[in-house]
Parts: C-alpha cells; structure tokens; sequence
C-alpha cells in the first residue's frame, strides 16, 4: 500500500538530468541511472532508431536535436559504455574483484602500454570473468586507472613511460638481421601495420625476400666478388646510356650463389639494390641512375635531366624500354607544372626558355572574373611555339600561383577541369 501525503507535505522536489527523465533532486543522479536501466535493460544504442525509442519510452518527443546531443548527454552523466556506441549506467557493469583488477595493473605495469581487447584475452584465460566485450571491460576497468595512467579509446598505457612493447619493437625494426611483420603483428596485437611497414621501408639496410620477410644486407652475405660484379655492371651501363634497368640486371643477379636465398623478382631484386647502391645510385622500381645525395628518382625525372624541351613519342619511346607504363599528357601536365608548358601538339618546352608574362597576365585577369572551365574559349596572347588548347591553357594555369585548377576525369579523353582565383 502506498504511503498517502499527510497534509502540509511537501512533495519531493524534481529535476531532470537527462530530457524526458525526471527524478528526485535529491538522489537525481542514482535514480537517473536507475530509471535509464528499466527502460532499457540491454543499453541503448546512441543513432536514429536508438533516439526515436528513447523519445517514446520517456514520452517526450521533442528531447535531442539527434544522436550525438543524446550520446553527449550520456558521457557528461558518466554512462558507461557497453558495446560500440551501446550505453548504459555505471550500475549495471560488473566490478572488477581485487583479484582480477590487481591481475589488469599488472599486466599494465608489464607491458607498459597494452590494448583493452588484450587485457580481456589475458583475463579471460586466468579467471571466469563476466565481461563480454572489451567496452564492458574498459568500463569496469577505467574508475580504477586515475592516477599515473593514461586511458585512450582502445589503449591504456602508464603516464610519463615509453611503452616497453614499443620500445622492444624498436629496438627490433632498428637492429634485427631478419624480420617478419606477421609475427610481429601476432605478437603485439593492435599494431599499426602502415606504422610497423614505414619503419622498416625507413630502414636503408633492409632486403625484401618477399612475403612481408625482411633481412639486413649483412646477413645475406653477399659475396664481396659478387658485389663487385653488379657495381662494375652499373657503373658501366650507367657511363654510356646514363641509367641500366632493374630487369637488365636480373640475369647477371640470378647467377650470383651468394643472393640464393632471395626469392629473386623485379621487386625484390629493387629492394636489394636500394640497399646495396644507397647513397651512390637513384634506385627506383625499375631504372637506376647516378645521384649525387642518393634520392630516389623517378623514371621521368630521369628523362628530362638535362632537357630543355622533349616529345610524347621520345618519352614513349623510353618508358617502352623501361616496359613501363605509358605517363598520359594530362599527368604530365601536372607532374612537370611550373617547369615545363605543353606546346598544345605534342611537346613540352621549359618554361624558362618562354616569354610566359602577357599570357599568364591575361589568362589572371580572366580567371579572376569568372571561373574558366576546359570547354571555354580565350584569345591569349601568342607565345613562340605554343598553340593554346585546353591542355596548353591548363599547362600555362598550373604555373600561375594565384590559379587554382581543379581537374576530374582519368586519361586524356575524359580530363575536364575548372579554374578558379586561389583564395588568400
């Protein structure tokens, strides 16, 4: 039986944390917490259809502008989360026991930096613990990790130290003679893979053997008379064409008992020169030329060494000897911007060796009134050798700083694009 109001009662005074919910003032937070739990007794999920069931569950159909000021909500209140934008009350995760919380400092402590999904697989392997995923598990875990530890969304590390698993993966990538990335993924679960494959492609002395495999150059012994006979073999190539390609090397590469081990193709054969050559020759995926700091060029940077002006078919005649795929205009347009123009038929010019001023001028001028597309006309003012066409136009804009080209398509045939004043 309920307990009837005695006249001159006050009534508990009410209040509302969440819209839609009100509660005592007195115990708001705990009754918010527990009226949110008997409404939705397995979490509610903060998106369209997890909104439109709040609002008829609490009968205010005008609470939330839209999911995220409701997930919002639920994060300023301290809502635990309990799946993948699922929410629920601090009330209703499982605590921890000191047993299993001691066994999760530990394991902190241990690893330095370690991610919750690996901290539920250790825990799950040592006690019969109740927590189904690794949100529920972040939940129970993070109320006790206030002081000297640093809570990310999936990590948590100790503050102030270098996590030692990055430590040991460091000292790894920087001194082991052999390394495998799939082992080194399986032994630090959530390793960044692009992370772990910059460092290692960062380090000069490393041979692919294929596989995601990698050795040091030391370790593959190559034989010092071995060696002699590739640089001899460059170095006398290189004299007299000015480059030697990766595959003009392969048969002399394939002879050599010292290199057996490498499952020898195009893209191993490239990694070992990359290291054997660093600092003396340019290696690219297939052509290798002299560079004074050891930079890697490409093909067409090659090409146009020491060239004031060249054609499409002289380019298509070396990239057919390279065997390597045809550059379309429209990519050549923008890979050689400011440093060559396109003569609109069949030749590029340095840019230098042009009186570009009245046009660059006049075509400025037009720009800034309008926006210029691909399929508009302008009469700009003639330049010795040049035959203004959409691709010249385009080629003359891209040395303009103050031009903006925004350009769509793929191939020659289908290139559009619209120019417009670079905003300040």
């Amino acid at each position: 039986m309920k307990n009837r109001q005695q006249p001159g009662e006050q009534k508990p005074e009410k209040t509302q944390l969440l819209a839609g919910i009100s509660v005592s003032k007195a115990q708001a937070l705990e009754e918010t917490y527990a009226t949110f739990d008997a409404l939705f007794p397995q979490g509610l999920r903060a998106d369209e259809e997890g909104l439109k069931l709040y609002r008829e569950k609490t009968g205010d159909p005008l609470c939330f502008s839209d999911p995220k000021s409701l997930a919002n909500a639920l994060h300023r209140l301290g809502f635990a989360s309990i799946d993948r934008g699922v929410f629920s009350s601090p009330l209703s995760i499982p605590q921890l026991s000191q047993e299993e919380l001691d066994f999760c400092l530990n394991l902190i402590r241990q690893r330095g930096k370690i991610s919750y999904g690996e901290i539920l697989s250790q825990l799950s392997r040592s006690f019969n613990q109740p927590f189904a995923n690794r949100y529920i598990l972040k939940s129970a875990l993070d109320p006790h990790l206030k002081e000297g530890f640093i809570t990310g969304r999936d990590y948590v590390q100790i503050q102030g130290e270098k996590p030692r698993e990055n430590q040991d993966l460091e000292t790894i990538v920087a001194t082991a003679d052999r390394i495998s990335v799939g082992e080194l993924c399986q032994r630090n679960p959530g390793l960044n893979r692009r992370v772990l494959l910059a460092r290692i492609y960062a380090r000069k002395d490393l041979v692919s053997l294929g596989g995601d495999e990698f050795i040091a150059l030391k370790a593959l012994d190559l034989d010092a008379e071995d060696e002699k006979k590739i640089l001899t073999a460059i170095g006398a190539r290189v004299e007299k064409h000015g480059f030697i390609t990766v595959e003009e090397l392969m048969p002399l590469l394939a002879s050599l008992s010292s290199i057996a081990e490498l499952k020898l193709n195009q893209s191993t054969a490239s990694s070992l020169l990359s290291a054997l050559l660093d600092g003396k020759y340019s290696v690219g995926a297939n052509v290798i030329a002299p560079s004074s700091d050891g930079t890697r060029l490409t093909y067409l940077e090659i090409f146009i060494r020491g060239r004031e002006r060249f054609t499409l078919s002289e380019l298509r005649d070396f990239t057919s000897q390279l065997k390597a795929r045809p550059i379309p205009t429209i990519d050549l347009i923008r890979s050689l911007k400011r440093r060559y123009i396109f003569d609109g038929s069949d030749t590029f010019i340095s840019a230098h060796q042009l009186n570009l001023a009245r046009a660059e001028k006049a075509l400025t001028l037009r720009v800034q009134q309008a926006p210029f597309s691909s399929e508009d006309s302008i009469d700009l003012p003639h330049v010795s050798g040049i035959t203004w066409t959409p691709f010249s136009i385009l080629s003359l804009a891209l040395s303009i700083p103050s031009i903006k080209a925004q350009i769509t398509g793929r191939g020659d045939s289908t290139a559009r694009y619209v120019l417009n004043e670079r905003k300040r």
